[in-house]
């Protein structure tokens, strides 16, 4: 085991865990979300985020860019495609910093990191800036500018040749990779940000073939309604299913164009009109760019626009919850709105909206929510089912029968007086969360994460903790006399 490590950071090490990253031969593995998140129990990771803790930022990535489903890759993604690399250039500030005699030498395979730094150095003796020469030291932090000649594309724009900077990792000439990059941010060009195709490159190291599997399933579908619409142009059900399906995995310029062709052609199709405030409403969402809150608007105006058509219109009526939420306009709210499912919000955007509401059978489902403000809230019945609730307070809310299941993140959330009877947290991620004082009798924590949780003071009389885990280096913490591991708790070490 020990070799098999150490293989694994000098390989690490060598790519400079980059982002354009080779495809590599694959083996049959599920897709199942659980098999992303188990990867963090794996010895590999576990060493790799105590490295972290010692102050090792490279292998750092190692735990922030690793749970990414291959879905989530490609929503994450503006561009993909695999490219064999025909031209490297080495950059600082945005500018090519040596000339091609010096790079062919920085470039050949067998040189060393420390051989790579006196390259540099001799070949920029007289550059002055001190920022330059700290990145020196770890060649992994270089920015360089890679052209590719595109082999396969998988999503964005249709290239033949394209140039994208990224940081990191080394490419060499004639080398094909599979890139993930993104384009919004940035002034010039494409840029692969640093969690880019990390998820991508830990699989193809672990003869996982999901996430190829998935860029090849998403090139097929794409192919198949273009065909599809080329047969039967203007048809609704294609365009309707062309929309959402570049909706889903955030093309949003082609998602756009399906909903445009169903306006132009279907006016009286009102889902043309749902599916632009969509695109509208997600680009604010997920895009980088400075017209977040015009989009916003626009998307609103859009719902608004809608609701005036089908008062009563599902999907025009959530639309416009969560963009009023998102803007911090929610005295404009209808009160009896219950369905928050897919939100993405900040507590600094709802003010006290959801303090002491009335929220029987609420929805959050696969929402985004952080330093939201739930204390005394009756939740009764509510479902947070997949949601993320970083540090919100549910201090004294009523929370029996709701549920947590698949939870994806908690941290620092707390729970303090609350009520959970009954409540269901199967395969939760409860790490550092405070149930302190709460009432936890008869809840439901098989599989549960409870890393560094603390349940000081909680009654827990009849709750079920079958297989649930306390892995890690902190502990978690019971009330005086509950023995955990009678309970079916697991420590992972």
């Amino acid at each position: 085991m020990k070799h098999k490590l150490l293989a694994s950071f000098k390989n690490t090490w060598r790519s400079g865990l980059s982002l354009h990253l080779p495809i590599a031969p694959f083996a049959n593995q599920s897709q199942d979300k659980n098999h992303y998140s188990a990867r963090r129990s794996s010895p590999l990771f576990l060493v790799l985020v105590f490295l972290v803790l010692l102050g090792k930022p490279v292998l750092g990535l190692a735990s922030m860019c690793m749970d990414l489903t291959p879905n989530e890759l490609i929503q994450n993604s503006n561009l993909i495609f695999k490219g064999k690399v025909i031209g490297v250039k080495i950059l600082f500030k945005d500018k090519i910093i040596v000339n091609d005699e010096i790079e062919k030498i920085w470039f050949q395979r067998d040189l060393n990191i420390d051989d790579r730094q006196k390259v540099l150095f001799k070949a920029i003796k007289t550059h002055k800036n001190s920022q330059f020469y700290r990145q020196l030291f770890d060649p992994a932090r270089l920015h360089y500018l890679t052209k590719y000649t595109i082999l396969a594309p998988y999503k964005g724009p249709a290239f033949d040749n394209i140039e994208v900077e990224n940081v990191g990792g080394l490419h060499y000439l004639g080398e094909e990779e599979t890139v993930f990059a993104d384009k919004g941010y940035l002034k010039n060009g494409y840029f692969s940000h640093q969690c880019g195709g990390f998820s991508y490159w830990w699989a193809s190291e672990h003869g996982d073939q999901s996430y190829q599997t998935a860029l090849d399933a998403y090139r097929q579908k794409q192919e198949q309604l273009t065909t599809a619409l080329q047969l039967s142009p203007h048809n609704p059900a294609l365009l309707k299913e062309q929309g959402a399906f570049y909706l889903q995995y955030h093309d949003f310029n082609s998602a756009e164009w399906a909903y445009q062709e169903l306006r132009l052609h279907h006016p009286k199709d009102v889902a043309g009109l749902v599916g632009l405030a969509d695109v509208r409403f997600n680009r604010a969402q997920h895009e980088h760019n400075n017209d977040k809150k015009v989009l916003y608007e626009q998307g609103l105006a859009g719902y608004e626009s809608i609701l005036k058509i089908d008062r009563n219109n599902r999907a025009a009526r959530h639309g416009k919850t969560l963009i009023l939420l998102i803007l911090g306009r929610w005295s404009e709210l209808d009160k009896s709105v219950r369905d928050f499912s897919g939100r993405q919000s900040k507590g600094k955007n709802v003010g006290n909206y959801f303090v002491g509401r009335h929220l029987v059978k609420a929805k959050f489902r696969n929402a985004i929510l952080e330093g939201i403000n739930f204390s005394n809230a009756d939740l009764r019945h509510a479902d947070f089912s997949g949601a993320t609730i970083w540090n919100c307070n549910f201090t004294n809310a009523k929370l029996s029968h709701s549920i947590f299941r698949n939870l994806k993140g908690a941290e620092k959330a707390k729970f303090n007086g609350a009520d959970f009877q009954y409540a269901d947290f199967t395969e939760a991620n409860l790490e550092e969360v405070d149930f302190g004082y709460a009432d936890l009798q008869h809840a439901d924590f098989t599989k549960a994460d409870l890393q560094e949780t603390s349940f000081a003071k909680a009654t827990i009389n009849k709750a079920k903790f079958n297989n649930a885990q306390t892995c890690g280096l902190f502990k978690t913490t019971w009330p005086i006399g509950f023995d955990p591991q009678s309970a079916g708790v697991k420590n992972c070490k």
